[in-house]
């Protein structure tokens, strides 16, 4: 076996790789058959990887996202471009009064005490084109702990080239814009809240619509 091969088994397996040990070696007297130096093809792949690298650290500008109405911006912004990637989570989420407008003859099954809804969200970092700009969204899991509990959730960053954050304000504030677009045929629903001084919050605010159109949970029924 060729010295390069040996110094490549032995790293992978150091690394616990080495599971690629057995596609390497056919690999390897595969590109030289076919006149190419696998030493010289990995320095080259290794120097467009580090060009690569180095030019989305200093040539984008990247804005962190942990605010609640931002971060639904971003959902928003994915969601509605059908935005995906190899690694999603699954969310349950209730609905805001902002998002109460389903298209006329959908069932929307809620109950009294949430509007919920099914959406997939990438992990993993993607890249889309909004508004003339070339945009990557990268999401990770947060963990913020209130007193003796936890809750997971989702935080964004997003990164533009150039050395200014305007092109992801106007891009953010667009999806704001369009989450938050009012529209005049609306129905607010009320609920009693569960603290020691009960009062009554208005959960949501839903698009009117024909009684048809509505499903309502049984155990909710009077």
């Amino acid at each position: 076996m060729a010295p390069p091969v040996e110094a490549a088994v032995i790293l992978l397996n150091s690394l616990g790789l080495g599971g690629f040990v057995p596609v390497l070696r056919p690999l390897y007297h595969y590109l030289t058959s076919l006149g190419i130096n696998p030493l010289s093809l990995v320095a080259v792949l290794v120097a467009i990887w580090s060009m690569w690298k180095a030019t989305t650290r200093c040539l984008m500008v990247t804005v962190d996202i942990s605010s609640g109405d931002l971060v639904g911006a971003v959902q928003d912004l994915l969601t509605a471009r059908g935005i995906t990637g190899y690694n999603m989570v699954a969310t349950l989420g209730g609905k805001s009064q902002t998002h109460g407008d389903e298209k006329l003859g959908e069932l929307v099954t809620f109950s009294w005490w949430s509007t919920c809804r099914m959406v997939f969200y990438p992990l993993s970092a993607v890249w889309l084109r909004e508004s003339g700009t070339i945009l990557k969204v990268q999401a990770k899991k947060s963990t913020e702990y209130f007193n003796d509990a936890t809750a997971d959730r989702l935080v964004y960053s997003l990164s533009c080239f150039g050395y200014s954050a305007e092109p992801i304000r106007k891009v953010l504030r667009a999806s704001m814009d369009n989450s938050l677009e009012y529209k005049s045929d609306k129905i607010a629903i009320w609920l009693p809240t569960s603290q020691s001084t009960p009062r009554w919050q208005r959960k949501s605010l839903r698009a009117s619509r024909d009684a048809k159109t509505l499903a309502i949970d049984p155990q909710d029924r009077p």
